[in-house]
């Protein structure tokens, strides 16, 4: 049992590891670029496929039912589904709304309800490589281990410090 749980604490480990290697092209590319992807937004937010991507490379170590096992909680776990519709829907209309609240952004203009509105199908994508890699593969490793608080803290705060130079990069 203590073998398991060490695996785990170094699955986990080794996750948060790739997931900023594999990160850091992108924060150079929205700092260099000084593009926007949209409003507040840099290139850097291209980094969405980072965390999904270092979880299969992680649990690809435990074989193909592994891997399988991050996809089929997305399609068993109704306690993020309302969750990610929410962000799906939520984040392309407050767009308009935050951009324009933050100091700096005031002058920059959002296309409309109408992109905003196609926007929804981008951001639900999104969302779900999140919940591959933040929460199907890190967050329950750390919470088997150290209890749902405490992996929400730490998974939450990585994840936190993670997204800052998409946004200001």
């Amino acid at each position: 049992m203590k073998a398991l749980a060490e695996s785990k604490w170094r699955q986990v480990a080794t996750y948060f590891a790739l997931v900023i290697i594999l990160t850091v092209p992108f924060w150079f590319a929205g700092a260099l670029a000084q593009a926007r992807v949209l409003p507040g937004l840099s290139l850097a937010a291209f980094a969405i496929i980072v965390p999904p991507i270092s979880a299969v490379l992680v649990a690809s170590a435990a074989g193909r039912q592994a891997i399988l096992s991050l996809f089929a909680t997305l399609g068993t776990s109704g306690r993020h589904k309302p969750l990610i519709v929410l962000v799906a829907v939520m984040v392309p209309l407050a767009i308009p709304v935050v951009s324009r609240s933050i100091p700096g952004f005031g002058e920059l203009t959002f296309p409309g309800l109408g992109i905003a509105l196609s926007l929804i199908p981008v951001f639900f994508i999104a969302a779900i490589a999140e919940e591959i890699g933040w929460s199907a593969f890190a967050t329950e490793r750390v919470a088997d281990r150290a209890g749902v608080l405490t992996a929400g803290l730490v998974v939450g705060t990585i994840w936190a410090i993670w997204h800052i130079p998409a946004l200001v990069g």
